[in-house]
């Protein structure tokens, strides 16, 4: 919990939370710590996985259809109406190379505290997002 407590906050009315889930269940758990290292609120989100992997659903369709095109991506434009946000959460870019493998795409994405790039398999860099 302290090694995210910097990410849970509050701002213009959003409150930014971690969300814990259970692989086996879909079950989840918003924590937001309000900078403390112990949960100071919570709430049980039943199957907000299956509501989660829908969007990241759509993320990567978008992404491809992009990609396809070979024009620029822009990650805040692609999740403005979704209700999460890419971050630098190395989970959230797991989950979308899972569904880019699923779907036998060609590209992947590789992050770093700073930026994420989208890597063609048959070529180098494709495109980079910076946050």
């Amino acid at each position: 919990m302290s090694e995210y407590k910097d990410d849970m906050y509050e701002f213009n009315g959003t409150v930014k939370s971690l969300i814990i889930i259970d692989e086996e269940t879909g079950d989840g758990l918003a924590v937001n710590s309000e900078g403390y290292d112990y949960a100071r609120y919570t709430a049980f989100l039943p199957k907000i996985f299956y509501f989660i992997q829908h969007e990241l659903r759509m993320v990567v369709k978008e992404i491809l259809e992009l990609h396809e095109q070979e024009r620029p991506i822009n990650p805040f434009e692609i999740t403005k109406n979704m209700s999460f946000v890419l971050g630098s959460s190395g989970d959230i870019i797991r989950l979308l190379n899972d569904e880019f493998e699923k779907l036998e795409a060609n590209i992947y994405i590789e992050y770093d505290d700073i930026d994420f790039k989208i890597i063609d398999k048959n070529q180098e860099v494709k495109m980079e997002m910076f946050f």
